[in-house]
């Protein structure tokens, strides 16, 4: 190595010590196989930089906020709540800052458990579905937009654009559209997924971290003890559920290299998760070459940090 290359390493060191919040365009990024998202635009909200040795824990689970006049609904809403911003402070309060929380920059819990984060001082990368930040906050809404400023430290708008003509309401349709290639983003760029209360849209991002990518997921859910027959018997069924209960009787069969992880305790499943993918990624490096992941190319790295970073002038090492 140069006497160069050891001067560039050491400003590239010392100058990650801050981001600049300003809104920057990364250019295309391509992902997923040749899939490319032309122009992507990045707003940088703090000015911490990105914990490169970090493993990107993708949080999923519901976004609806709609009213709820049934007393039980709002009961369970709020512990739902509540369990996802206990969530989103584990994650950030790992030993050495090892977990970055992203989300779908949207409403709901995954909300909830990047405000859980942010409390603690975590990381937090959001993908909105929108083209740039004005759609952005015509979708979550104005408040919500504003609130992210503080709770992200960055949120990517890949421009999938709506169409806000008809004085700016958003075709059912095409926001779903608009959605099912942003969840794909997400599950893209996470090492591990963990999977709130959910419904059909947080599924199909758990089936897309779980095939093809053959993530690490875990799933939150009081009856991580149960049996089949147990849950049916109890009468309380939770997102969780099925997915750790598909796993076991198909998914295992079919694919031995996915993990699931139930766990009714956050803390717990923060820890299991950490420690699964800690050996996998021993596996990958003893196997290099006969044994592939894709989460184990550290995607969110590639594809958008490092480009914003040299779009910053951080002068990241390719």
């Amino acid at each position: 190595m140069s006497n160069g290359d050891s001067g560039d390493k050491k400003a590239c060191s010392s100058i990650r010590l801050a981001w600049k919040p300003d809104h920057y365009n990364i250019g295309e990024v391509w992902f997923h196989k040749g899939l490319c998202y032309p122009s992507v635009e990045v707003d940088v909200n703090k000015t911490s930089p990105y914990p490169y040795s970090s493993i990107v824990v993708g949080v999923f689970g519901s976004a609806y906020q709609g009213k709820t006049p049934n007393e039980q609904i709002k009961k369970e809403k709020a512990y739902w709540n509540g369990l996802a911003r206990e969530l989103g402070e584990n994650i950030a309060l790992f030993p050495d800052k090892n977990m970055v929380l992203l989300n779908g920059a949207c409403p709901g819990l995954p909300h909830y458990a990047a405000e859980g984060a942010a409390k603690r001082g975590g990381f937090v990368a959001g993908i909105s579905a929108a083209d740039g930040s004005r759609t952005h906050a015509k979708i979550v809404g104005r408040n919500l937009a504003l609130h992210q400023k503080t709770t992200h430290n960055f949120i990517v708008y890949p421009r999938l654009t709506y169409d806000l003509s008809l004085r700016g309401r958003l075709l059912r349709d095409m926001v779903i559209d608009k959605l099912k290639m942003r969840n794909i983003m997400n599950t893209e760029f996470s090492d591990v997924a963990i999977a709130l209360q959910g419904s059909y849209g947080s599924l199909f991002e758990i089936a897309m971290a779980l095939h093809p990518n053959y993530s690490i997921v875990g799933v939150l859910t009081p009856n991580e003890k149960k049996t089949f027959k147990e849950i049916e018997e109890s009468g309380k069924w939770y997102f969780g559920d099925f997915i750790n209960l598909f796993h076991q009787k198909i998914g295992n069969n079919k694919s031995p290299e996915i993990r699931i992880i139930p766990k009714e305790d956050p803390k717990e499943l923060v820890r299991e998760l950490y420690s699964a993918r800690k050996d996998r990624q021993k596996l990958f490096d003893e196997n290099r070459g006969k044994v592939y992941h894709p989460s184990m190319e550290r995607p969110l790295e590639q594809k958008i940090i490092k480009p914003l970073e040299y779009t910053m002038g951080r002068w990241p090492s390719f």
